[in-house]
């Protein structure tokens, strides 16, 4: 391959990921448009390397010696995974950044298919990401999902009952997990942990309305 050919992969695999990038970047998400376009580019580039390395090497004859073209593409794949867990954070609730995560290594394979000359694939690739990343997150929206919650309540130990707030909790329709119980015996006070799940389609706010009514109530938080 002549210099231009190799440019002109590198410029397109940075066009199409930043096409990527670029849906990254208006989501406000970690790795944007300057780091799927740097991954995508490095990607192509090191592709072509690795073949240039091998047409070095092609004529050499020595038995120890042994050129594999595609070596240094496994290195890629495997180092990708380093760079895509730095963009995922866990807090309390959830785990994001794994959508983000899955494009730099989606924008990773990109860069290897144009590295190796598959533009139609490369651009296929490119308009189907597109398509999941913008229209099924509207359909996503849709499909009932699971949530999962703690609901902390205390209360006076006389009047808050702990299986009259599991009958209402059933009958909510919301699954029980995990229960934990705590008596405060100086304060006479009870606390009750219930680990709960529940179709996000079900709304907590009425179940907190129905349950506050409870007479001898301190306390309740949902989390």
């Amino acid at each position: 391959m002549n210099e231009l050919e190799l440019i002109k992969k590198v410029i397109i695999s940075g066009v199409l990921s930043g096409i990527i990038g670029l849906e990254r970047e208006k989501h406000g998400r970690e790795a944007g448009l300057r780091t799927m376009i740097l991954v995508g580019m490095g990607t192509t580039t090191i592709l072509i390397t690795s073949f240039q390395v091998y047409y070095i090497f092609a004529n050499v004859q020595n038995n120890i010696l042994r050129i594999d073209p595609a070596r240094i593409a496994y290195g890629v794949v495997t180092g990708i995974g380093f760079l895509g867990a730095g963009v995922i954070i866990k807090d309390r609730k959830r785990i994001r950044g794994l959508t983000t995560a899955a494009c730099l290594w989606f924008v990773t394979s990109i860069g290897l298919a144009v590295g190796v000359g598959l533009y139609f694939l490369s651009y296929f690739l490119t308009f189907i990401s597109l398509l999941i990343l913008y229209f099924l997150k509207l359909f996503e929206k849709n499909i009932p999902t699971d949530t999962y919650s703690v609901i902390t309540i205390i209360g006076e130990e006389e009047k808050v009952s702990k299986d009259d707030i599991e009958k209402m909790i059933i009958n909510n329709k919301f699954k029980i997990l995990g229960t934990e119980i705590e008596k405060r015996i100086k304060k006479k006070e009870i606390k009750l942990v219930f680990n709960i799940r529940y179709s996000s389609k079900q709304k907590v706010e009425k179940f907190l309305e129905e349950i506050s009514k409870i007479e001898g109530l301190i306390f309740i938080k949902v989390e």
